[in-house]
């Protein structure tokens, strides 16, 4: 009897040891992940959207950001914004699909859904179409 109550507190103290680990400190990268619809014609120059909406379906919340002074930057490239690290905390572990809007003059031109992920340091692209040809 003596000896069933050893082993059974041996292995309730393996057990309390092995939950109490604290996790490995995770190590990332300086960058800043942003991640990006990208715009061109059937010649591949890029294509300057009037304007971007950028809709996180699950809370229906509009996370569109317009930086003074990139916009040009975005037009010039072709390249919109959709989804970067200002999330990766906030998401990490979390499917989120982003629908994403682009507009010239009034004409809405791309209506897309993309699901993005996060983990402990950056975001990332899981699927969803990212890249258009416009004529």
């Amino acid at each position: 009897m003596k000896r069933i109550f050893q082993i059974i507190a041996i292995v309730l103290l393996v057990v309390a040891c092995s939950e109490n680990k604290e996790k490995e400190p995770v190590l990332c990268t300086e960058e800043y992940v942003t991640l990006t619809v990208k715009v061109k014609d059937t010649k591949g120059n890029p294509i300057a959207l009037d304007k971007i909406e950028v809709v996180r379906q699950d809370t229906e919340k509009n996370i569109t950001k317009r930086v003074v002074g990139e916009w040009e930057l975005h037009q010039k490239f072709g390249a919109y914004p959709f989804y970067s690290d200002y999330f990766t905390h906030q998401d990490k572990g979390k499917n989120i699909t982003i629908n994403f809007k682009g507009y010239i003059g009034d004409s809405e031109v791309i209506n897309t859904n993309i699901l993005v992920s996060a983990d402990d340091c950056h975001v990332f692209y899981i699927s969803g179409k990212k890249e258009f040809v416009l004529e």
